[in-house]
């Protein structure tokens, strides 16, 4: 029953984001409009960690059996993938290398900042102390 429950959680969080796709017309896929829903019900404490946690610890288990459909279709797409390889090669690189840039931009912000913090606090001590 307990299961039950955290699923009918975890799929109305889902439901909803349904509908907001349909309502927006689609501007964002239902499935990161429902990554968004959750983490901003979690954020706001609108639901607890635990009454979504043996299910969702579940699914995350069973993840890897959930992605077995998306490879037969990859492989049933061989043919048509080949003819534009090269731009898929190209996509694939050119992203890659501009989610390292950004995250390592975004990280050397933080540590800097977190890091002026520190220098800040010792700073107050060194005069109070």
């Amino acid at each position: 029953m307990k299961f039950i429950k955290q699923a009918l959680v975890i799929f109305s969080v889902c439901f909803i984001a349904e509908i907001l796709n349909k309502i927006t017309h689609g501007f964002l896929p239902t499935s990161i409009l429902a990554l968004i829903l959750m983490f901003l019900a979690l954020q706001f404490r609108i639901i607890r960690p635990a009454h979504i946690k043996e299910t969702a610890i579940f699914l995350i288990e069973i993840m890897p059996i959930l992605f077995i459909p998306l490879g037969v279709g990859l492989i049933k797409s061989y043919k048509p993938m080949m003819e534009h390889i090269s731009a898929i090669l190209v996509i694939t690189i050119v992203s890659t290398v501009v989610m390292i840039a950004i995250s390592s931009l975004i990280t050397q912000k933080l540590y800097y900042l977190k890091s002026k913090k520190r220098m800040e606090e010792l700073q107050k001590d060194l005069k109070n102390g």
